[in-house]
């Protein structure tokens, strides 16, 4: 018998858990895959920018597009690597967004 308490006992529980505590958060959060592309940008990502398109008298839209890369310790990337690789991700997010 698995305890209750173990939460790989309840993988579907600890998902629900983790995304109610991104979208809950007061802070905006960004959650990467272990390459470092991004999966996930929580609600007050969004909502502060929408709050900022909704202000009166504004000739444009505010969008945000991000890329990131990742580096430790274990393999280390020389910093211009990481840039060029944060800044093709970006542009491929924006990409991803004019398609919609």
């Amino acid at each position: 018998m698995t305890d209750p308490r173990d939460p790989s006992a309840r993988p579907g529980l600890s998902c629900r858990i983790l995304n109610q505590i991104i979208e809950e958060n007061p802070e905006c959060i960004v959650v990467t895959d272990p390459a470092g592309a991004i999966v996930h940008v929580n609600r007050r990502f969004e909502e502060a920018i929408r709050r900022r398109n909704d202000r009166p008298g504004r000739d444009y839209t505010l969008s945000l597009s991000l890329g990131i890369s990742v580096s430790s310790g274990d393999h280390p990337v020389p910093l211009h690597a990481l840039l060029d690789l944060a800044d093709q991700r970006m542009y491929e997010n924006k990409r991803r967004k004019k398609g919609r």
